[in-house]
């Protein structure tokens, strides 16, 4: 963290882009243009500061040890993916340590069933304009012990039916699920990047 004395705070132009920060970016470093610092001590390279601010998410995907069947959440809201499935999550919140607690989190509030961040690995980010949504998996025995918790049902399927078209989902789970069973060794997280800003908030 640099000296107090060293820093300009004379107001916020952006977003910390650290992890899941997402504090105001208040002061770029005299002398390193290229550093930024935001609210809470990150420092970072002028790049990585976001420039409005980013809501977080994360959507998981619990599979059986086989990858034969994957835990989902049948859709009611936001409208544009209602009636169709999606993986199980919701929005990154302060407390969350890291994205892998917030994804232990979610799915124990969705699904019922305890698992420890470490259970999670990101394999792919999703990157709008004003969002950012984390995708992870896991491999567990406790797939069959889901149950509904909230308004929207959680249940199991199978992997098979999903990629033969056989129930209604959202357009990215068809190269998502592939892209989290994908043996071959892929450098994760993968990065996709969307032109379009945040439906889930305009829906």
């Amino acid at each position: 963290m640099m000296p107090a004395g060293s820093l300009d705070a004379d107001s916020v132009y952006g977003y910390c882009g650290y992890g899941v920060c997402n504090a105001p970016v208040v002061s770029r470093t005299r002398g390193i243009p290229t550093k930024d610092r935001c609210a809470r001590g990150h420092t970072m390279p002028a790049s990585a500061t976001i420039k409005q601010r980013q809501t977080s998410y994360v959507c998981g995907f619990m599979f059986d040890p086989t990858g034969g069947l994957v835990v989902l959440v049948e859709k009611n809201r936001p409208a544009w993916q209602a009636g169709l499935l999606n993986g199980v999550g919701g929005k990154i919140e302060p407390q969350d340590a890291t994205i892998h607690a917030a994804m232990a989190r979610e799915f124990h509030e969705e699904a019922g069933v305890e698992t420890q961040p470490a259970d999670w690995e990101e394999f792919a980010t999703l990157v709008g304009p004003d969002y950012k949504v984390h995708m992870l998996r896991t491999f567990s025995d406790d797939w069959h012990r889901v149950a509904t918790q909230e308004t929207e049902a959680v249940k199991w399927f199978p992997v098979s039916a999903l990629r033969a078209g056989a129930y209604p989902i959202v357009d990215q789970l068809a190269y998502l699920v592939p892209l989290a069973l994908a043996k071959r060794q892929l450098r994760l997280p993968i990065v996709f990047q969307d032109g379009e800003p945040d439906e889930a908030r305009v829906a």
